[in-house]
């Protein structure tokens, strides 16, 4: 006789019990070993990958990143005192017309001075790059110098380039990503300024430059694991 917890599962039949559960919420992405070994998901709610066994799986367990996030939502600054935030900094020079629902979520700004509203994936992206997206294109002077060779050479690229497996909390931007005439990805260019060398007081600081560090060691290993896409990096 043989205990019902110690029955040996197939990977089809823990995928069934994840369907069974929570429908297409949840994917299984990873090879499923044993009921306490973790196994890689995909949560589709957030698009985070996440490591669960599937004992904790089945008692109840769930994405970590969503957890920390409603946990934190108590704390969360009011949409009052984003507006007061975002006056400060930007000599209140934008009006922000939705509720600030957190600092990931999405809201809606309007700039005072061309009358245009536009919409941020991230609140807290406003609060970090207070600028226009708009009537300005954000852009360094290092970033605006490879856009103007990619248009030279009449390549086909886009800006801010994201992978949704490629993350931090959220998935990274790549400052360029250049394509073939048929639409495929033939690689990825990263502008690297002085602020990834050397920690600059006006970019965050030794926190920053860390934060940088860590960040674009990411992108770089997301690309080397991958082995699909190459990084050229363009040093100014």
């Amino acid at each position: 006789m043989c205990c019902a917890g110690n029955l040996k599962i197939t990977q089809e039949q823990f995928e069934r019990e994840v369907l069974d559960l929570v429908g297409e919420e949840y994917k299984n992405i990873g090879e499923y070993e044993n009921t306490d070994t973790p196994v890689a998901m995909i949560h589709h709610a957030c698009s985070h990958r996440i490591q669960i066994s599937r004992s904790k799986f089945l008692a109840g367990n769930r994405c970590r990143y969503c957890y920390l996030e409603h946990k934190g939502e108590d704390q969360r600054k009011t949409t009052e005192q984003y507006i007061e935030e975002l006056k400060a900094i930007s000599d209140n020079a934008f009006k922000v017309v939705s509720e600030y629902l957190g600092a990931y979520h999405p809201i809606k700004i309007k700039h005072n001075e061309c009358g245009q509203t536009f919409e941020l994936s991230a609140a807290r992206n406003m609060l970090v790059h207070p600028y226009c997206r708009l009537c300005s294109d954000g852009e360094s002077n290092g970033e605006k110098l490879v856009r103007k060779e990619l248009e030279r050479r009449q390549w086909h690229f886009k800006t801010q380039y994201r992978f949704v497996d490629c993350r931090d909390r959220y998935p990274l931007p790549f400052d360029f990503a250049v394509f073939s005439p048929e639409e495929q990805l033939q690689f990825l260019i990263e502008y690297d300024g002085h602020g990834h060398f050397q920690a600059v007081e006006i970019y965050g600081g030794d926190e920053g430059f860390e934060d940088r560090k860590r960040k674009d060691q990411l992108k770089d290993d997301y690309c080397n694991d991958t082995g699909d896409f190459v990084i050229a990096n363009f040093l100014f």
